[in-house]
């Protein structure tokens, strides 16, 4: 059960969901609004998912310059292939 993704998830809960029967049977009944945790971390994971198909960028890539976006730290060679119209493709 060493599995990677959803399976660490849901040992997560299981781990929160001892915590939570512990802490009841010390502190008693009120100690059940502990189990709200595991939602408010799934609505946090689901946000951060959405923001990132939202904003059209995925954490921890690079971001892809769009046509008509010059780089900043172009090459002299690429400044003069570009002032020369650019790479030039033949077709036999």
């Amino acid at each position: 059960m060493a599995a990677k993704g959803v399976t660490e998830y849901l040992w997560d809960i299981v781990y929160a969901t001892w915590i939570c029967l512990g802490l009841v049977g010390v502190l008693g009944e009120w100690a059940w609004w502990v189990g709200l945790v595991v939602p408010a971390y799934a609505v946090y994971l689901a946000w951060g998912l959405y923001k990132g198909f939202a904003g059209g960028s995925v954490p921890g890539m690079p971001q892809v310059p769009q046509q008509g976006e010059q780089q900043a730290g172009a090459s002299k060679r690429q400044a003069k292939m570009e002032a020369r119209g650019g790479q030039k493709v033949r077709y036999r």
